[in-house]
């Protein structure tokens, strides 16, 4: 059987992902070394060494091994044999040593190579990366990182091609004796499936939650002209051929002044800092430079891939200013691609999200396949009827309401209706929200119902009612009742 393993594009794409992961498990990269076992796992350790350095700004110190006098397969090795041909540079003595090698199959080569490295001093941690890890082990050995997991027949052979060694990067599998050469066109199983979080981040009204909603192809996160609209994370899960993306909306990027907004910002900062495989950077091209400092200084601790992403190019007529603003974010960022989009028309959408699918890891999917999102209906018909309230309401009546949706019918056909409650902070705004004769609440209900509907596809009767909870944007005990804390 003819077994695909990868190519030139997409080894680099796993060293890439490799590249990230070392520096992810080691936030402090002080006594971090990465050491390429002879021959191709020296190629490998150096380009390892160069994206780290490239990326990420870390100059990690890169020695070689050669482990042939260590060998158990050798007849004529002396007693105790020493170490020849090697040139690690740099004492190990409590170093975090990463040794890097082409292919793991019995764990013989790993043992030889441990010995190896014991001989050259004490270090404080040995982790283990591999291009392929094709099983079949005959001593108890396990790689910390792997490019890809192959199921091989014990008399298959796998080679990994390096291009300063063989003259080209490829994987060559040698199926029952028979080598043969594999340009790749991927398998949808889980060792070629990619999956990922790709999360927005940006000032608020950059456009991020218009973005997601292109993403996603319906309309998930709440959209309105009026900044913080967004309160909580939202997902939008997208998928193609062989690949899941879950894309994250997040509240935009504030200076907290009560405890909801520094809620919002923690959840943003976990986002990006925690849950990320990449980041989408969202900058509105009408914005300056300088209200983005505080938000470049967050991503700049940040070790994974990083896009800048261009929004609103349709409102700066000088685009000599576009090229600043990419010069500028780039002098400070290592962003790995730059793109110029209208959000709101879907123009340059379709790339973004071409371009996440390469740069997000393998992995089985997050989701089961046709799941739109994570949020159950209650959460998005609250968040559609806070949305009007930003659109009907001026001043702090939208930053100061909540919504709570206490009753959601699903099996009455034509007579399912929906009884929420919106909460407000003061007694005065109440009067506000409610309207002379009940005119502005019944112009929300209306529009309110209108827009879950569509969201549903089905018919739903709404209910409004509005109440008091006081000053509970900085009510811990309100916070939590709401949700906003665990």
């Amino acid at each position: 059987m003819k077994k695909v393993i990868t190519d030139e594009k997409s080894l680099s794409k796993t060293l890439d992902r490799l590249a990230l992961e070392i520096v992810e498990r080691h936030p402090d990269t002080n006594a971090l070394c990465l050491v390429g076992i002879k021959t191709r796992g020296v190629y490998i350790a150096q380009r390892l060494h160069e994206r780290i350095k490239n990326f990420y700004n870390i100059d990690l110190p890169l020695g070689v091994l050669d482990i042939t006098l260590y060998r158990d397969d050798l007849t004529q090795v002396a007693q105790d044999p020493q170490m020849k041909g090697a040139s690690i540079g740099f004492d190990i003595k409590g170093k975090d040593i990463v040794l890097v090698d082409d292919v793991l199959y019995t764990g013989r080569t790993v043992r030889c190579a441990l010995d190896a490295i014991m001989d050259q001093g004490r270090p404080h941690r040995v982790e283990l990366l591999v291009i392929v890890d094709r099983g079949h082990r005959e001593i108890p050995v396990r790689a910390d990182y792997v490019g890809r997991e192959v199921t091989t027949a014990d008399d298959d052979i796998i080679h990994v091609h390096i291009k300063e060694h063989d003259g080209d990067d490829m994987i060559v599998h040698n199926i029952g004796g028979q080598i043969k050469k594999q340009k790749i066109i991927m398998l949808q199983d889980d060792l070629n499936f990619k999956s990922g979080f790709a999360v927005l981040a940006g000032l608020a009204n950059a456009g991020k939650s218009t973005l997601l909603n292109k993403f996603a192809g319906v309309d998930l996160s709440p959209v309105t002209h009026k900044p913080q609209t967004t309160r909580q994370n939202i997902l939008a899960i997208c998928e193609g051929k062989d690949y899941q993306i879950v894309f994250v909306d997040t509240p935009g990027f504030l200076h907290a002044e009560y405890k909801l907004q520094e809620i919002m910002l923690n959840s943003l900062s976990q986002a990006v800092s925690e849950d990320a495989d990449l980041v989408l950077f969202v900058y509105d091209a009408t914005s300056t430079l300088s209200k983005h400092l505080e938000l470049v200084k967050k991503l700049k601790e940040l070790y994974c891939p990083i896009l800048l992403v261009i929004n609103k190019v349709d409102l700066v007529q000088n685009k000599d200013e576009l090229l600043k603003i990419k010069n500028a974010i780039c002098a400070q960022l290592p962003v790995r691609q730059v793109f110029y989009v209208n959000a709101k028309k879907g123009q340059g959408v379709e790339e973004v999200q071409s371009a996440v699918a390469d740069y997000i890891p393998f992995s089985p999917p997050y989701f089961p396949k046709g799941q739109l999102t994570d949020r159950w209906e209650r959460f998005y018909i609250a968040e559609f009827i806070r949305e009007q309230i930003f659109l009907l309401y001026n001043q702090e009546i939208p930053y100061s309401t909540f919504v709570e949706v206490e009753t959601f019918t699903e099996d009455l056909g034509d007579k399912n209706f929906i009884r929420a409650v919106i909460y407000t902070e003061r007694e005065t705004q109440k009067p506000i929200l409610i309207g002379k004769g009940g005119a502005a609440i019944g112009k929300l209900r209306q529009k309110a119902q209108e827009r879950i509907c569509q969201f549903l596809q089905k018919k739903y009767r709404l209910e409004l009612r509005v109440e008091v909870a006081p000053s509970w944007r900085s009510n811990i005990k309100q916070l939590k009742k709401f949700g906003y804390i665990d």
